[in-house]
């Protein structure tokens, strides 16, 4: 697994004036461009917090292979989507015979734990000066297709009896 913590650190200062903080009143409007602009991110995020979203897939690396791989890549929401496609942090992928389970994600959950206790401490340059930060990462949501979705939440997968996240029947 890739470290949150040491990707931060070394990636956030060069990208630093390209994160768009929602420290402003959002605009009153119905209409929602990007995840960054909805009530939720909003109240989560804040000028020293920094959004992840993580996608989440797997499938099989070849036609007469029992192996698939499954990668974990993570997003940052305050990058404009063009330039959030192009600084993706690969956490973590997993191969073999077997698909993984939720436990693969518990390390970038105890990290992120982590960094929410002791803020990742960067120097940034702001107006031409440089400040210190003390940032912190919160996971605001993850992508997946059905199969992942049912490891990362630790659930029946969505054809199984009682395979639905959503449904209380």
């Amino acid at each position: 697994m890739i470290s949150i913590r040491r990707f931060m650190t070394t990636v956030l200062p060069n990208i630093w004036h390209l994160l768009r903080f929602t420290d402003e009143a959002p605009e009153e409007t119905d209409f929602v461009h990007d995840v960054t602009d909805g009530k939720q991110f909003r109240r989560l995020a804040g000028k020293d917090r920094i959004g992840l979203y993580i996608g989440w897939d797997g499938g099989e690396t070849g036609k007469h292979n029992s192996k698939s791989v499954w990668p974990l890549f993570g997003f940052f929401p305050q990058l404009n989507t063009k330039i959030r496609q192009k600084i993706i942090v690969p956490i973590a992928v997993h191969y073999g015979d077997e698909s993984p389970t939720h436990f693969m994600v518990k390390p970038l959950v105890e990290e992120l734990l982590e960094i929410e206790k002791n803020p990742i401490d960067i120097v940034v340059e702001v107006c031409d000066r440089e400040e210190k930060r003390s940032v912190t990462v919160f996971l605001f949501m993850a992508i997946c297709d059905s199969p992942a979705r049912s490891k990362l939440l630790n659930i029946k997968s969505f054809n199984g009896h009682y395979g639905c996240s959503i449904c209380k029947i």
